[in-house]
């Protein structure tokens, strides 16, 4: 099953909240894909311009949207509509713990992806 993953750049962590609710990083994950779409919309009065990238990945695909400047921009100015690339990313989980048998140690009772965090993009050799 693909996914669509869109998203700027962000730093993940892991951390419980008070509900029993993890949120967890995985291992980083590689994944070829091919640029299938480069977009530019203009700047407006209201809004400044911005620059979105989609890469078609066997897994995921992979949306990254970034305003001329920033840091995220570096990909869309890198790649060209048909490159291959290999992208390294991670998959954030927010996973639910319950203590099911009142026994005071929680056990999982739900794992479910919530997002995915790029962590490079490189040309395939």
């Amino acid at each position: 099953m693909k996914f669509l993953l869109a998203l700027g750049l962000a730093s993940g962590f892991v951390v419980c909240t008070e509900k029993g609710t993890w949120v967890e990083e995985s291992d980083v994950i590689h994944e070829e894909a091919v640029v299938t779409q480069k977009v530019y919309r203009g700047s407006t009065f209201q809004s400044p311009g911005m620059n979105k990238i989609i890469f078609d990945g066997a897994d995921v695909d992979f949306e990254v949207e970034s305003y001329p400047g920033s840091g995220e921009n570096e990909f869309y100015e890198k790649f060209n509509k048909g490159d291959k690339v290999d992208i390294s990313y991670n998959t954030i989980y927010k996973v639910t713990f319950e203590d099911l048998n009142k026994d005071g140690v929680k056990e999982e009772t739900d794992r479910k992806i919530d997002r995915y965090k790029i962590i490079d993009i490189k040309p395939k050799q």
